[in-house]
């Protein structure tokens, strides 16, 4: 019987050791968590609207071109019209 009873009391002393080591990691878990929301990281995980910035406003002016302007070319004359307009203007 006494390998029954050593038994049973090393199972009792297992069962306190994990209950200790399970409530100090509880206090250990909640303490770093309150620790990390106090210290302000938790404002970097949150999502914060982007305030919106004015638009750009853009001007495209156009340059006008420079209007050619293109002489037309003057008809050609006939000789005898050349000939009257002298005539007229020599006063033959």
């Amino acid at each position: 019987m006494s390998f029954s009873c050593t038994t049973f009391e090393q199972g009792e002393k297992e069962t306190k050791a994990l209950k200790g080591f399970l409530v100090l990691s509880l206090i250990g878990s909640l303490r770093l968590y309150v620790g990390v929301l106090a210290s302000g990281i938790g404002n970097y995980l949150t999502r914060v609207p982007q305030a919106e910035e004015e638009p750009i406003k853009i001007a495209i002016i156009d340059t006008p071109q420079e209007k050619r302007v293109e002489e037309e070319p003057k008809p050609e004359q006939s000789p005898q019209k050349v000939e009257v307009q002298e005539k007229l203007r020599f006063g033959l």
